[in-house]
């Protein structure tokens, strides 16, 4: 299994605000998913991603995490990471993963479900955050958006999946 790795410090997370409740790893469903309606892919044209669950086994301060998704073509993708817990008092109280140019930031919203902040997440059909994916014969990636990003650390664009909490049979085994 492949884990994106977190180093995220507060100037990095600078403008990451959102509505957001308290956060606490522990008061975390297991199990978020959407599926996004025809008229909202319409309207997003840069969003990849059709449908997105997103598993949470928590742990102490970090949690083992799968989001899988299906892109607009209906092929299934996914990525298996750790989540780690922002330091209490920092800029963005959430789960935060770094890797590379892929950064994520997970905070509960006030009415339970999760907001996932994104830059350069891709799924693929083997699991892993390889770069090289696309050179590797029969295998595939799709980002969760498309868009033109800066190779910096905490520069957009962002993007923003709103998860609600659903059964945990509804979202794949985090390992």
């Amino acid at each position: 299994m492949c884990y994106m790795r977190c180093a995220l410090s507060g100037a990095i997370l600078t403008g990451v605000a959102t509505a957001a409740a308290s956060f606490e790893l522990a008061t975390l469903a297991p199990c978020y998913t959407r599926s996004y309606t025809a008229a909202h892919l319409k309207a997003h044209p840069s969003q990849n991603v059709a449908t997105l669950s997103l598993a949470l086994r928590a742990e102490e301060g970090f949690a083992i995490a799968q989001l899988t998704g299906r892109d607009r073509d209906g092929r299934p993708g996914h990525l298996s990471f750790m989540c780690w817990e922002s330091a209490p008092g920092a800029y963005a109280d959430g789960c935060n993963t770094l890797e590379g140019d892929s950064q994520m930031w997970i905070t509960v919203e006030t009415d339970g479900g999760i907001a996932m902040r994104t830059r350069n997440v891709f799924l693929s059909d083997i699991g892993q955050g390889i770069d090289y994916l696309d050179d590797v014969e029969g295998h595939y990636r799709f980002y969760l958006e498309e868009a033109e990003h800066s190779f910096e650390p905490g520069t957009g664009p962002f993007f923003t999946f709103r998860l609600a909490p659903a059964e945990a049979e509804a979202c794949a085994d985090p390992g």
